[in-house]
């Protein structure tokens, strides 16, 4: 149960009730198989994140969250296996039971669209803004603004004067015996807004402003992607998407300093007058085709690279390998003689991999790897969802689902 100091802003009304419209609300779920978000240790003198980014079963609760001092409190309580959604339940300060989509019955919910939604009125927003990421130039060019808050204010004055909470990454400050510290320029900042239902409006309207000031970029991935980025990232709109924010685990010897947060109680923003879409559009075009040739030496060399581990790994020649490699990358399909890495690093060939999981487990995504996260994607078994088993994946916050081709016969 949450605690009742963190419905602040909205004190009328007690018990299980509707969401209101007049007050903002986020939902909390509690991991039922231990701690989430990310892990600290001290391996070989280097500092290592590990990350666990998923929760397969647990609790739901709504809660509502009216201010910026009851969401600073919220956040600050969180437990190390409890994360936050933007999004709210049917009703307020109900316990759900938390199931994966395919174990769900009338008893409990899955973290789906069917149960998370938008409030219908006020609610939070979350600007996700990473420097780490981004091409030299941008990086120097959000410098000269004095860093990535006072370039979010140049751009976009009217937050100066919004309901918000900010606080710094949870992975600045980690340090070692020796000293050396994590310092990561990246920055989680919550505004309130007047319609819940338009945050998706609200975050694409800032990132074609962003675009349109200079202060956006063109990403590319392992399979040759073209992918539009700027300071915020549009993929935390969704309702249902998990945000960590919990105090991460700090294994010894490294420790921790205080993460950063700062809140001031202002007024909810409302939605701004719309942007030159059409010289958005024109921007990233142009920036894609001047990238084209960089993303296909990207995709050649992923391929190549993928295809020689293949062909050491499963003994077979370079030119099947090559087939195997192109499969997953180009159609999304694996096929029995790729291979599959886990969560802990290890590999296993596809055929082998079926023959042993029968149930849902999280592992990297298959093209981007677990140098991009150990949890980025997860496997399904087949169900009353879907006839087949197959491995979704959320990485660069696009769904990707891959099929086995022995099931497309």
């Amino acid at each position: 149960m949450v605690h009742p100091s963190f419905t602040q802003g909205c004190e009328e009304g007690q018990g299980i009730l509707a969401p209101r419209s007049d007050c903002a609300h986020l939902t909390v779920i509690s991991s039922g198989h231990g701690p989430v978000g990310k892990e600290f240790r001290l391996i070989d003198g280097v500092i290592t994140k590990i990350p666990w980014a998923q929760i397969n079963y647990g609790t739901a609760e709504t809660i509502k969250v009216g201010n910026a001092q009851s969401l600073v409190s919220l956040i600050e309580n969180l437990s190390t296996n409890q994360a936050v959604t933007l999004g709210i339940l049917a009703k307020v300060g109900k316990i759900f039971s938390l199931v994966t989509q395919s174990r769900e019955t009338e008893n409990s919910i899955s973290r789906t669209l069917k149960h998370f939604s938008h409030n219908q009125g006020a609610g939070w927003m979350l600007l996700d803004v990473d420097a780490d990421d981004l091409p030299e130039d941008l990086k120097n060019k959000v410098k000269g603004k004095g860093g990535l808050l006072r370039a979010l204010l140049h751009i976009f004055p009217v937050l100066s004067s919004v309901t918000r909470v900010i606080r710094g990454s949870s992975s600045s400050g980690v340090t070692a015996p020796d000293g050396k510290a994590l310092h990561k320029e990246s920055l989680h900042i919550y505004i309130l807004v007047s319609d819940a239902r338009k945050i998706k409006t609200y975050l694409r309207h800032l990132h074609e402003k962003l675009w349109l000031e200079g202060f956006g970029h063109i990403k590319t991935t392992k399979a040759g992607g073209l992918l539009d980025r700027s300071l915020v990232d549009l993929a935390v709109a969704g309702p249902e998407r998990l945000i960590f924010e919990a105090e991460p685990q700090i294994q010894p010897p490294l420790t921790k300093s205080t993460t950063f947060c700062e809140w001031y109680e202002g007024v909810p923003l409302a939605l701004p007058e719309a942007n030159d879409s059409e010289n958005f559009k024109e921007l990233v075009s142009k920036a894609k085709k001047a990238l084209k040739p960089v993303a296909d030496k990207v995709k050649r060399s992923s391929i190549e690279k993928a295809a020689i581990r293949l062909t050491e790994q499963q003994n077979i020649p370079k030119k099947i390998a090559r087939r195997i490699i192109k499969s997953r990358m180009e159609g999304q399909i694996l096929q029995d003689d790729d291979i599959l890495t886990m969560t802990n690093g290890s590999s296993i060939n596809v055929a082998a991999f079926l023959k042993v999981t029968k149930c849902t487990k999280c592992m990297p995504c298959p093209v981007e790897g677990i140098e991009y996260g150990p949890t980025t994607a997860s496997f399904y078994p087949a169900n009353e969802i879907s006839p087949e088993p197959r491995i979704i994946s959320f990485a660069h916050g696009l769904k990707t689902i891959f099929h086995f081709e022995r099931y497309r016969r």
